[in-house]
């Protein structure tokens, strides 16, 4: 470990130490207040999302894999939500015609209002 110290005048430098991240191993500068409290031992908040996860006792990576593809199937299944008073009207080949609000056949002389 390599520490690293700048002072400027008036302002109290940071130590800090090159290091490498527990989860990635990409080298980075870590505060070393931060490492006597524990903290600062990833790169960065996904690298320490996954250790926290991985260090838990119910972890399962076959289990993470599965759901990871059911996440790819299922966005790959649905598209993304419209308005819910709307709909898209699409012609033979796909491409879109016109959005329907839905509002003609209820009424024809209804104005919109609630």
């Amino acid at each position: 470990m390599i520490r690293v110290c700048k002072k400027k005048e008036g302002v109290r430098a940071m130590s800090k130490t090159k290091r490498n991240c527990d989860v990635c191993k990409k080298e980075y500068m870590a505060d070393n207040r931060n490492l006597k409290r524990g903290w600062g031992l990833c790169c960065s908040k996904s690298c320490a999302s996954k250790k926290r996860e991985i260090s838990k006792p119910t972890y399962n990576a076959e289990r993470v894999k599965e759901n990871n593809i059911r996440r790819i199937l299922w966005n790959d299944r649905y598209e993304k939500p419209t308005p819910w008073n709307t709909r898209t009207v699409y012609d033979e080949f796909g491409h879109p015609l016109y959005e329907d609000d839905g509002m003609d056949d209820i009424d024809p002389c209804w104005d919109g209002h609630k």
